[in-house]
């Protein structure tokens, strides 16, 4: 699948409070093509500004967004974070479509004691299979550092234990994040839930 991101000093990833030009030239590139896209929901943390200027522009890139949702159906798969759908859609960070859904649980830099952190993944897989059918997915990691450079890295053992977790939830599909840190320890694991 094809995964949209703007440069850093426009948002980077896609949301309302994204530079307005920058998302709609992204959001053009692939409107009308038939490929997979991702669209990964998440506030500007690599460009605080966009909280401050942004909000020009909030309305309608939410409306854009969820045209290009509308539009590109079934083509769209939404990244989101975990949490209440109607706050996240309220800022723009969720969208309502027939598409498919990653929930992004990074047990990896939750500062929450272990129990807290399965209960957490197991409560996300258990309403998103309830919820979104075949059509949901986990979002696990990170296994190496990301744009920000800051995240704590889930180890081997920690992504067996997490797809565990989602496997016995039901969970179909695991998209694990920064994929750059992929080797051979990683994906003996992997391979066990194959």
């Amino acid at each position: 699948m094809y995964w949209i991101v703007l440069h850093k000093f426009e948002g980077y990833w896609i949301s309302p409070l994204a530079n307005h030009g920058a998302l709609r030239r992204a959001l053009d590139e692939i409107w009308h093509k038939n490929i997979k896209v991702m669209l990964d929901l998440e506030t500007p943390l690599v460009a605080p500004w966009r909280y401050v200027v942004g909000w020009k522009d909030f309305t309608r890139n939410k409306a854009m967004i969820q045209q290009f949702v509308d539009e590109a159906n079934p083509q769209v798969i939404l990244c989101e974070k975990p949490g209440d759908d109607e706050r996240l859609r309220s800022w723009g960070l969720s969208y309502v479509g027939e598409v498919e859904r990653i929930k992004m649980v990074y047990t990896s830099i939750m500062l929450r004691k272990r129990k807290h952190r399965e209960s957490l993944l197991r409560n996300v897989c258990e309403a998103g299979v309830e919820k979104y059918g075949v059509k949901f997915k986990i979002g696990l990691g990170c296994i190496a550092k990301g744009v920000t450079k800051l995240e704590r890295l889930l180890s081997p053992e920690a992504l067996y234990h997490d797809l565990k977790i989602a496997s016995e939830c039901g969970v179909d599909e695991a998209v694990i994040y920064r994929l750059g840190g992929l080797n051979e320890t990683y994906l003996d694991v992997i391979n066990k839930f194959i």
